[in-house]
C-alpha cells in the first residue's frame, strides 16, 4: 500500500457486541491495536492502532519490517459511514471494535452483517496517508528503547562493599570494623563475616605488615575450617609491605569467613573487598 492508494475493507460482523476484544482507554480515547497482513506469507505484516476519540475515529499502519507507517488522522462518522454500511444505533466505539476483529485475521475478506431478520454486506472505505519518515524513526527508537529497558531489567546487578580491619593481635585473626550490610554483617565480635544471602562473591583481599623478621602466612577460613591452603607473605626486612589475594567463593546462608595470619601476628592490617554477583 503506498501514497494515495484505496484500501477496501470489507467487514463481515456476526453479533460484533460479544466480540469485542480488549481495549485499552486513555482518558476518553479509546485504542485498539494488533498486527495484521494484506496477503498470504510471505507479505509484510503491518502493526495497526484504531483509536477514537470525541466521536471520530483514526487508523495507523506500521509495516514492521520497513517501519514505514500510514494513517488516516481523525475522521468524522460521514468520512467512511454511508447509509448502506452503517449500522444502526452504533456508536463511533462499536466501529472501533468491529474494525479489530477484522484487522485482527485478514484485512481483505468477505462476511455479512446480520441485524434482527436482516443481512447485507458492507463496505468501509479509508484513504491513508504517509507518515512521514522522521515519526516513522521515531517510532523505531521507542522499540528500540522499550528492549533496552527489557534488557536492563534482566541484568544482575554487582554489590560492592570496602571493609577495613585489623587483628589487634587475637590469635592473628583479623577483626573487622562493624558493618550493616544486606547481603553479610560482621559478627559481634568482629572476628568473621557472616553472609546472609546464598551466592557466589568474590573475595579480593588486601594484607598490610610493617617491618617483620620474619615472612607471614594467611589462611582463608570458612565456619572455622581450612578454605585455602594460605598465602605466603614474605620476609620484609626494614620495609612496609603489603600483599593481595583474591578468590571467587559460593556461600550459604550464615556461612562465616574469617583470616588469620600464621606465625607473624604483630601489626597487620587488612582491608576486604566484597563483591555480589548477581542478585
Amino acid at each position: 500500500m503506498g501514497p494515495g492508494e484505496v484500501q477496501y475493507v470489507r467487514i463481515n460482523i456476526n453479533d460484533h457486541a460479544k466480540n469485542c476484544k480488549q481495549s485499552t482507554r486513555m482518558s476518553d480515547e479509546l485504542v485498539e491495536s494488533g498486527a495484521t497482513v494484506f496477503a498470504p506469507p510471505p507479505s509484510p505484516t503491518y502493526r495497526y492502532v484504531i483509536s477514537c476519540k470525541a466521536d471520530q475515529l483514526s487508523i495507523s499502519l506500521e509495516d514492521q519490517k520497513s517501519k514505514q507507517q500510514w494513517a488516516t488522522g481523525y475522521l468524522p462518522e460521514d468520512s467512511y459511514l454511508t447509509s448502506s454500511n452503517r449500522i444502526g444505533n452504533a456508536a463511533v466505539a462499536d466501529y472501533v471494535s468491529i474494525f479489530k476483529e477484522a484487522l485482527d485475521y485478514l484485512l481483505e475478506f468477505s462476511v455479512k452483517i446480520k441485524v434482527r431478520q436482516s443481512a447485507c454486506a458492507a463496505k468501509f472505505v479509508f484513504n491513508l496517508a504517509p507518515v512521514s519518515r522522521i515519526h516513522a524513526l521515531e517510532t523505531k527508537l521507542q522499540e528500540v528503547e522499550g528492549e533496552l529497558a527489557a534488557a536492563r531489567a534482566c541484568l544482575q546487578k554487582a554489590r560492592v562493599v570496602f571493609l577495613e580491619g585489623s587483628t589487634g593481635n587475637v590469635d592473628g585473626r583479623l577483626q573487622w570494623k562493624p558493618t550493616e550490610r544486606n547481603d553479610f554483617e560482621v559478627t559481634d565480635d568482629g572476628s568473621a563475616i557472616r553472609f546472609l544471602v546464598v551466592g557466589w562473591y568474590v573475595i579480593s583481599l588486601v594484607m598490610f605488615l610493617a617491618p617483620q623478621p620474619a615472612g607471614a602466612y594467611i589462611e582463608f577460613l570458612i565456619n572455622g575450617e581450612d578454605f585455602d591452603s594460605g598465602e605466603i607473605i614474605p620476609f620484609n626486612g626494614d620495609r612496609d609491605v603489603s600483599a593481595c589475594i583474591g578468590s571467587s567463593i559460593r556461600f550459604d546462608k550464615d556461612d562465616k569467613l574469617s583470616f588469620i595470619a600464621v606465625d607473624y601476628q604483630r601489626s597487620v592490617g587488612a582491608g576486604i573487598t566484597i563483591t555480589k554477583i548477581g542478585n
